[in-house]
């Protein structure tokens, strides 16, 4: 049964929440939706086609000056391969209760007030599983540690998880959410008894508390106490199924989106150890040159964990004696990112909630498009009505849904840098 909500105040909500207005919301911190353009593609079969540039033409002749009617080599071609692009879905439900909208049924701007909160938590959450797709997609939020797990009871467990792969924005507002870990490809435990809920973060000591079934925390003990083991961690449901992430893509040595690395070089980006060693600025000019000497010839912004850049923002003075790439105006108490000029040109280095502490990522953010179907956007409960909200059958309340389709793309892997084991001090 269809709301009974008056059709100028959806007009109104329709207005204030279209796909402008939703993208105006998303916080600044999701710095990959900020910055890398949504591309609105037409599928064909069960995939985005977008051809690839992965070679330069060369058939060329050279010849002396007085060589007269000489004859030319033959055309060798630039090599197009033809990316397959496979979206993802993401869909946010959520609840209003009838008493929450009935008192603001009388005017758009008491409605929209009465559903802002909502609303907001809404974009708020969703761009954020957004983001992390987009950066982790297809290897995990984090990895846990061999030490530190432990068991509160039957149905309590502590997991601990590395310094490396841990970062405060992930877990940050996540009590109550839903995940799952995995032993490479195989589930911990399975059903029901492979969720586990989040009912406590610990920042401090890189700690989830989650909670489960006594099987489901029995079959996880095992292997983060008994048995010490890596385990990956991903939310419900998005193992398999969530898009391909930056990551993954930059560490790529085979196929992907229908093309070889093996094959075509620049298919292949640049994978960098740092040792276990502090991020310095001349490491990251030194990965900066490697993509260079690759064809990077555009400005980059490296995204590093905020910890790791409060380090850098800390040597900063000492780069600003030695390295003549320091722009002074970029680096003001209070900046939010640090810009320096680089071999490709300009190198802005930008805190991100959601880089794993042990990461930077290196990218030029001109090689990079969201494709797919809609970026995030309500969804009418009919395709094409304005019908929004909705009766709940058996429920007091309305049902509001948010949803995406959509994939992260690169053109030039081989323009990009991932630095990795990275440490803190």
């Amino acid at each position: 049964m269809a709301a009974t909500i008056p059709a100028s105040i959806i007009g109104d909500f329709k207005e204030r929440y279209n796909t402008k207005g939703i993208q105006d919301a998303i916080p600044e911190s999701r710095v990959i939706l900020k910055n890398v353009e949504f591309d609105k593609a037409t599928l064909v079969g069960n995939a985005f086609h977008t051809p690839v540039i992965l070679s330069d033409e060369a058939g060329f002749t050279y010849a002396a000056n007085n060589a007269g009617n000489y004859a030319l080599n033959g055309p060798v071609s630039l090599n197009v391969p033809d990316a397959q692009v496979r979206p993802a879905q993401i869909t946010l439900v959520s609840q209003i209760a009838y008493d929450a909208l009935s008192q603001s049924l009388g005017s758009g701007a008491a409605f929209l007030s009465a559903t802002k909160l909502i609303t907001k938590r809404m974009i708020d959450s969703m761009s954020k599983r957004v983001e992390l797709a987009a950066l982790y997609g297809g290897v995990g939020l984090g990895k846990t540690a061999l030490t530190g797990s432990s068991q509160t009871s039957s149905t309590i467990e502590v997991v601990a998880f590395t310094q490396q792969t841990w970062s405060d924005g992930i877990w940050a507002g996540t009590v109550n959410n839903q995940v799952q870990f995995y032993n490479g490809a195989s589930l911990v435990s399975s059903g029901a008894d492979s969720v586990f809920t989040i009912s406590a973060v610990n920042p401090t000591l890189r700690t989830l508390t989650v909670t489960g079934s006594t099987t489901g925390i029995a079959a996880l003990h095992a292997l983060v106490v008994t048995t010490p083991t890596t385990l990956d961690i991903y939310f419900n449901s998005a193992y398999g199924n969530e898009m391909t992430g930056i990551d993954k893509i930059l560490t790529n040595v085979g196929t992907l989106f229908n093309i070889s690395a093996a094959t075509y070089d620049l298919w292949k980006s640049n994978v960098i150890d740092n040792a276990n060693g502090k991020l310095t600025f001349l490491a990251l000019q030194n990965a900066v040159a490697t993509a260079v000497g690759r064809g990077l010839d555009t400005e980059v912004d490296v995204l590093v964990n905020p910890k790791v850049w409060a380090n850098l923002v800390t040597s900063q003075s000492g780069a600003r004696r030695f390295d003549s790439s320091y722009k002074k105006t970029q680096m003001e108490n209070g900046a939010e990112k640090l810009t320096f000029y680089s071999q490709n040109g300009t190198m802005n280095i930008t805190p991100s909630l959601y880089v794993k502490e042990g990461d930077c990522f290196i990218l030029p953010f001109s090689t990079y498009q969201r494709i797919g179907s809609m970026d995030i956007e309500f969804m009418p409960q009919v395709m094409g009505s304005d019908e929004f909200f909705q009766y709940v059958p058996g429920y007091n309340a309305y049902e509001l849904r948010l949803w995406t389709n959509q994939q992260i793309f690169c053109t030039l892997p081989a323009r990009s840098v991932k630095l990795y084991n990275i440490s803190l001090s």
